[in-house]
Order: C-alpha cells, then sequence, then structure tokens
C-alpha cells in the first residue's frame, strides 16, 4: 500500500512539472544601462539555450546572438558579444515564480556594468 502511495505521488508529480527551459522560451522586452544611459532591448530566448539581443528595436541590423543558461531554480545568465567581436556581456538575473520577468545586472569584459531587466511578452 504505501508503495503504490509513493508511485502515484511520483505520477502526479511527473505530469505536472514542466522543463523550466521551456518556460522561458519566447520574447521578452525589457532594458539595460548604466547611470543615466539607458537602451531598451529585446531578447528571443529559444531551444538549446539559443538566444538573440536586439538594442532598440527588434531589427536584423541591430541582432546578436549568444547563450543563455537557467542555474538552479531561479537564476538565469545571458550571454552575447558585441558586434565588433571583442566586447563580451555576461547579464546574470532571477527569474519570478511565474516565470515572466527578470532582473538583475549586467557586466562586460571592458569594466561596463550596470542593471537590467526583462518581461515576457510572447
Amino acid at each position: 500500500m504505501k508503495t503504490a502511495l509513493i508511485l502515484a505521488s511520483f505520477i502526479c508529480i511527473s505530469f505536472s512539472v514542466k522543463d523550466r527551459s521551456e518556460a522561458v522560451y519566447g520574447v521578452w522586452q525589457g532594458a539595460y544601462g548604466l547611470d543615466k544611459h539607458i537602451e531598451n532591448v529585446w531578447v528571443v530566448l529559444g531551444p538549446s539555450q539559443t538566444m538573440e539581443f536586439y538594442e532598440k528595436e527588434m531589427k536584423m541590423e541591430n541582432k546578436l546572438t549568444g547563450s543563455y543558461s537557467l542555474l538552479g531554480d531561479t537564476a538565469i545568465l545571458i550571454r552575447y558579444k558585441k558586434v565588433n567581436g571583442k566586447e563580451q556581456v555576461k547579464m546574470m538575473g532571477n527569474l519570478n515564480r511565474t516565470m515572466n520577468f527578470v532582473d538583475g545586472s549586467w557586466e562586460s569584459n571592458n569594466n561596463h556594468y550596470g542593471s537590467f531587466y526583462l518581461q515576457k511578452h510572447r
């Protein structure tokens, strides 16, 4: 009886747990900046930890590619390179419980840093 109860609990939990990476797939809009210099951004998180980053508008000429990783229950790490290929940017943030908002800090390898936020749109 005890084994059946444990097995039934496991089956219910396994059907109700959604893949966390799928929960973040989609288009996110937000901003990042340093002091008074704020840039609007669009981020597209996709399968296989792929990421597209757009400054200002979602146009092909603004597109940068990178990757993201989910760390633990709420942490996310986003990485991409600027157009010049030398400046690497790393954004570290925390997702809210419903996985539709993230905020945190960013830094680059040329000693720039600041904060950011992203809100999921679709």
